[in-house]
């Protein structure tokens, strides 16, 4: 977005025209004095983003277990997009990454590279779901995710974590299942992976001018491709985690 404005703000300069939708007609010519007060304008803004961006990474970087932070592309964002749409479709057990949908959907998504020093994730990052499409349930056996309603029907259970029930079936170590909240055999279930929320950014989007944080953690074929695109290396104590933010 950056590059394409400042192509625009190059072409202004060598043909002194104001846009249409600044006021001018298609072919008009302005005052050199009046175009480059909007061109001020557009490159005081672009700097401050600029600026802000440069903050980000800054402040991502010194995150304690992260290796590596870069900006995912359009096109890498496209990649990813579709290695997850077929991994849902290919995979063996029903699974929806709405996290991934979410990421991918905001103005800015980036990529950290970390390893196991960075701090485990404020809940779960598989859950067990059916959609909740009329009726309710208790506050802690559901959430919602960009106005869907999903009933907990199992979750990941994350390292030390104590807040097991007691009527909660065990799938392994790192899963529990509520068979009793099902609402019916014929309700579609399936595997979701949420958005996360990223509370380092959340606590300082007012000083970026960010909003809409999440995080996601992608399928294991979308982070081989993602350490291939951006070069990092393929080390299977490392993870990548992707981060999507709207700008204000």
């Amino acid at each position: 977005m950056i590059s394409a404005n400042r192509s625009w703000l190059l072409y202004c300069r060598q043909a002194d025209t104001l846009p249409y939708w600044m006021g001018g007609t298609v072919g008009s010519c302005r005052s050199r004095p009046c175009l480059l007060f909007y061109v001020i304008l557009v490159e005081l803004a672009l700097n401050v983003m600029g600026c802000e961006m440069d903050g980000i990474a800054t402040l991502l970087k010194a995150l304690e277990g992260v290796l590596e932070v870069e900006v995912v592309s359009d096109e890498c964002r496209h990649c990813i997009e579709e290695i997850e749409l077929h991994f849902e479709n290919t995979a063996f057990l029903p699974i929806s990454n709405l996290g991934i949908r979410c990421v991918l959907a905001r103005d800015e998504v980036w990529v950290m590279l970390k390893d196991r020093q960075f701090r485990p994730p404020p809940r779960p990052t598989v859950y067990m779901v059916e959609e909740l499409k009329e009726g309710n349930a208790p506050e802690d056996q559901m959430f919602t995710v960009e106005d869907r309603t999903f009933l907990i029907l199992g979750e990941e259970v994350l390292p030390g974590s104590t807040k097991i029930p007691e009527n909660a079936r065990r799938i392994g170590d790192g899963f529990v299942f509520f068979p009793e909240r099902r609402s019916s055999p014929k309700t579609p279930s399936y595997f979701l992976i949420p958005p996360i929320a990223f509370q380092e950014l959340d606590d300082v989007n007012g000083e970026f001018h960010i909003t809409h944080v999440v995080s996601v953690s992608p399928s294991a074929l979308a982070d081989q491709y993602i350490r291939t695109a951006l070069g990092f290396p393929p080390d299977d104590t490392c993870a990548t985690i992707l981060i999507g933010f709207d700008h204000l």
